[in-house]
């Protein structure tokens, strides 16, 4: 169940807590299980005669659920219109699968007619397993297949991870090893393996060669009418991202769609087109014949894409609020409010023209994630001119600053400027910052992370400060150096990394002080201002620290339900928005 925006009270008697659903009647939203959709499969999965989707998620989507799993997408429309019922997740022997990392394929194991699961699982104790589950061709009460457990496969377990890349073609398992590297040097390279069926299962791993080589910038996914397809991206320079075709594996690929710039899209085959991942967690049908297109769904939550950041704020002065989000791809989009007659809802996500933050903007390097941005926004007057701008966080180390340059009811972008400090331009990786007149002074400052001069984040900590606001003596507005916040021992205060990912600052316990909010290690954490220094709580839900998902979790404090006290809104990897009322939370 999730919650629409007002409080729903379950049978237990607890308010539940969920990801805010769209919920226009009879609408269609991007099809989306929550980071990073990249492997979709086109099958007539409840064998009506009408292809279906099944995809996998990785991370969290629905709070209080298993992270890991694999959904179906009913088709209801037809072949030539098809649309998309909402998700359901598949089970085996009465309950959801949730095998960790897991990469899935669809095939008719034993020869029987039914399409069975295969499950490749890529970590936690039983990493390396491929295990079957079995069609047992009949369908639940909601017209799902049942499935039972079936045999493991047996395998060397050479060659590459089942986690990205595991794919079955022409009967053949598939491997993908890819090197990611940060530190000291950046590598992102890839090689593909084959592993041909036997009884039983498939043998020793074969390395495959793309354009002579073993390794390659590519990433080869699947083929498509004999040829094999993937995915690439510029090394250096201008973004420039591809789904490729190799015409002959022995010669060079060559780019048969631009994706650019929305990242890294992995091409999985369909009947009659080709499906890709875009926004990090939704997913576009590029056909034979026509337009790309968003591919979209019933009953879907709101959502940025994957690797979301979510922004609360009244976005046009309306009187109402709306979620103002980032994601992977480093868009920045806007999820507006047209709630009326008492039903929460919500128009479908669009992207805010011009808002865009990348890493490949700020610094022209070979890291992995060049191609992204996993953008934070924080909306806020920061010129103190009446209108509203945006401060956007990103996987750079920087702030990209977008003067609002159209008014308060018809918000229009500038192009982004670097935000800067008398220090530097350096700030924290892939953080929101908390825009805040943090001392009372009447100007906005900010509160972020900082870890010195550096690109990426390598520390095992950074430390929390406040950047404060100021006039030069030509009235300008400048940004001071940061200064660290401290606890109550008189200690600097500082945040684990990686997935901190974003600050709030807000009077949460309403004794007139400033408290924080982080992200630490999946917990949602509250620095509470004692005296002179702020003190570490985890917030609790149900005596426990309340945890969303492993990589993002941007916390806005914000009086959502109108009752006078602040609750919890978040945003989480799967790019959906999370409601916690102050009810369940406590002080």
């Amino acid at each position: 169940m999730r919650s629409f925006g007002v409080m729903m009270l379950l049978a237990s008697g607890a308010y539940g807590q969920q990801a805010f659903d769209y919920n226009r009647p009879n609408g269609l939203d991007p099809l989306t299980v929550g980071m990073k959709n990249d492997q979709p499969m086109a099958v007539d999965w409840d064998e009506d005669g009408r292809t279906d989707i099944v995809q996998r998620n990785i991370y969290s989507t629905a709070f209080g659920e298993p992270w890991w799993g694999v959904y179906f997408f009913r088709n209801i429309g037809t072949e030539k219109k098809p649309r998309y019922a909402a998700a359901k997740r598949i089970a085996v022997d009465g309950r959801v699968i949730d095998d960790t990392y897991a990469s899935y394929q669809v095939l008719d194991w034993n020869h029987d007619g039914h399409p069975d699961l295969l499950s490749g699982i890529g970590a936690g104790p039983r990493k390396g397993t491929l295990q079957l589950y079995l069609n047992e061709g009949r369908k639940d009460a909601g017209g799902a297949p049942v499935l039972k457990t079936g045999p493991t496969l047996a395998w060397l377990k050479d060659g590459g991870d089942l986690a990205y890349g595991m794919r079955l073609i022409g009967g053949d398992l598939y491997t993908l090893r890819m090197k990611v590297q940060y530190f000291p040097t950046q590598v992102l390279e890839h090689t593909l393996y084959r592993h041909r069926a036997v009884s039983g299962g498939f043998g020793k791993a074969e390395v495959m060669s793309f354009g002579g080589k073993t390794v390659y910038d590519e990433w080869p996914s699947t083929q498509r009418n004999g040829k094999w397809l993937g995915a690439t991206r510029t090394r250096n320079g201008p973004l420039k991202t591809c789904i490729v075709e190799w015409a002959d594996p022995g010669g060079p690929s060559r780019c048969i769609f631009d994706t650019s710039p929305d990242g890294f899209a992995i091409p999985s085959a369909g009947k009659d087109g080709i499906f890709a991942a875009m926004m990090g967690g939704w997913l576009r049908y590029i056909p034979d014949k026509g337009k790309a297109h968003t591919v979209m769904a019933e009953g879907m939550p709101c959502s940025f894409g994957g690797y979301s950041s979510v922004e609360v704020a009244d976005w046009e002065g309306d009187g109402d609020l709306d979620f103002i989000g980032g994601n992977e791809t480093g868009f920045v989009q806007l999820i507006e409010n047209i709630s009326s007659g008492g039903r929460t809802q919500f128009q479908t996500a669009r992207p805010i023209p011009g808002v865009y933050a990348a890493r490949w903007m700020f610094i022209d390097d070979e890291d992995p994630e060049r191609p992204y941005g996993q953008s934070k926004p924080a909306y806020a007057d920061w010129d103190g001119d009446g209108d509203m701008d945006l401060l956007v966080g990103n996987n750079s180390n920087r702030v990209a600053y977008f003067e609002n340059i159209g008014s308060r009811k018809k918000p229009r972008f500038a192009k982004a400027v670097k935000l800067v400090h008398d220090g530097g331009e350096h700030f924290s990786f892939r953080a929101r910052p908390a825009v805040v007149d943090f001392n009372g002074d009447g100007l906005l400052d900010v509160v972020a992370g900082y870890a010195g001069a550096r690109d990426r984040s390598d520390p095992p900590y950074i430390a929390i400060v406040v950047y404060v606001r100021y006039r030069d003596e030509k009235g300008v507005l400048r940004l001071r150096a940061p200064v660290a916040l401290r606890d109550t021992e008189g200690k600097e205060l500082r945040t684990p990394i990686p997935y901190h990912h974003g600050f709030e600052v807000a009077d949460w316990d309403g004794d007139g002080d400033l408290d924080l909010f982080t992200n630490e290690k999946t917990q949602v954490i509250l620095y509470r201002k004692v005296g002179g220094g702020f003190r570490r709580e985890p917030i609790l839900f149900e005596g426990k620290p309340l945890s969303v998902s492993h990589h993002e979790t941007s916390v806005k404090a914000i009086d959502w339900d109108k009752d006078g006290r602040l609750d919890l809104i978040t945003g989480g990897e799967s790019g959906w928005v999370y409601f916690f009322s102050r009810q369940v939370l406590g002080d």
